[in-house]
């Protein structure tokens, strides 16, 4: 692995570890404040608020200062978000405390989505072809790697230290990641030639920037692969604000236990970003975002589960593991089907070929972590955590045969189109043997 990626994947992990810490350690801080789940969901979705903005905007952001510089800043601001939701817990007053909450994961979005969006422009700058392919696994690793090891702190310093522990050890050790950045050359990330190669000024770029986000996602193309990333992060996100107090509920568990239900999902993460070129190469990019969002029906209905199975948390944890596993089989292949589209809409600009697609996935994160939690808070608050994952359910059945419906030539054609050129080489090859 390159230097450079090597350290965008240790970013990735202290990323995620730190991401990893809000599901299970906010909802309950909150309970015992005597703030409701749907205030908690709030506080934790606005985060997407300026994340979505950074998506937008950190293309501009990335020819404007670069992509080193403007990863420094955004890991300072982040290792400051991360002592702040420590230090939370001493704020006793609730409308300060919820005030508080949202000016925190304000600046996280913020910070959190120009990481996001430099790691993957990284990864396609000094990655092409298969070994993109093989770096966007890596990536996805990354954040499986940080999403399991943060429920292990989360386990271990809880009992030790408290609520507050976690997130300053955390944040200590982003600190080392900041330094290591630091050490990358210049030359390693092609800032230098990339800054070189750009003749059109700061507010042309910004202008042909803003246009061109908007109008890739015009088309209907990656409206339904990031409607595809969107629908999946459902089956995701609508868990956070709601499964630990779920499960403390419903089987006594403490918070440190409620929380190692999700190093199910991303042990299932893991394995699928490990499996995912020989996935993709049995049934194209495609057909697999398709197999995901059938899988999704089921981690939802197991989750809740339904009706005829025991309410035994052995099944919830089946359906956390299938969750994160459908969660590699979807993001990858969203993200290698934007970089391929962008190259048709860009085929002439190779930063447009990068940055636009690397801030379009972002985009699609962003709102979706958004809208999920929300929506799952508000029907869990309005009728009951099963019916919340039905509805999750529902909308991953749907979105399955949309996609299926506009892709269904992709879905199938691909082995028949193998057939077809191999027909073709045959029958080259017989008329090339006759003409000697």
């Amino acid at each position: 692995m390159k230097y450079a990626q090597l350290i965008i994947f240790y970013l990735n992990i202290l990323g995620a570890m730190g991401f990893s810490l809000i599901a299970p350690l906010f909802p309950p801080l909150c309970k015992d404040k005597g703030i409701s789940n749907q205030i908690c969901s709030y506080i934790i979705s606005s985060i997407c608020i300026t994340q979505i903005y950074g998506s937008i905007y950190s293309a501009y952001y990335i020819q404007k200062i670069g992509m080193k510089k403007l990863l420094i800043i955004s890991l300072i601001g982040q290792i400051f978000c991360t002592f702040f939701y420590g230090f939370m817990y001493f704020i006793q007053n609730n409308f300060l405390f919820i005030l508080s909450g949202f000016i925190d994961r304000l600046f996280h979005g913020f910070f959190s989505s120009c990481i996001a969006v430099i790691a993957f422009s990284i990864t396609a700058t000094i990655n092409e072809g298969k070994e993109l392919e093989k770096a966007m696994g890596y990536i996805e690793l990354s954040w499986g790697i940080g999403l399991a090891l943060g429920p292990a702190i989360i386990g271990i310093f809880f009992d030790i230290g408290g609520y507050c522990l976690p997130f300053i050890l955390i944040g200590f050790v982003d600190i080392s990641g900041l330094y290591l950045f630091n050490t990358i050359p210049d030359k390693d990330l092609e800032e230098n030639k990339s800054r070189k190669s750009s003749t059109n000024s700061l507010e042309e770029e910004k202008k042909k920037e803003k246009v061109s986000l908007f109008s890739a996602l015009l088309y209907i193309e990656n409206l339904l692969l990031v409607g595809s990333l969107m629908v999946e992060l459902n089956t995701t996100d609508f868990f956070i604000p709601t499964l630990v107090n779920y499960l403390k509920d419903s089987f006594s568990l403490s918070t440190s236990r409620a929380s190692l239900f999700f190093l199910a999902s991303t042990i299932g993460y893991i394995i699928c970003t490990q499996m995912i070129n020989t996935l993709t190469d049995l049934f194209n990019n495609f057909k697999l975002i398709f197999i995901g969002h059938l899988l999704a029906v089921v981690c939802c209905l197991l989750t809740a589960p339904i009706g005829f199975l025991p309410h035994n948390y052995i099944f919830i944890a089946i359906g956390i593991f299938i969750q994160g596993y459908v969660g590699g089989m979807v993001n990858i292949p969203v993200f290698i089907e934007l970089k391929n589209f962008g190259k048709k809409l860009f085929p002439k600009n190779k930063e447009l070929q990068r940055d636009i697609p690397s801030s379009i996935i972002n985009f699609g994160f962003s709102v979706g972590d958004l809208i999920s939690p929300i929506v799952g808070a508000w029907i869990t608050a309005h009728f009951n955590f099963q019916k919340s994952a039905y509805f999750a359910s529902i909308c991953s059945l749907s979105m399955a045969f949309i996609f299926r419906y506009h892709y269904i030539n992709e879905i199938r054609g691909t082995k028949l189109i193998e057939k077809e050129n191999h027909l073709l080489e045959n029958k080259e090859s017989s008329i090339n043997k006759d003409d000697n």
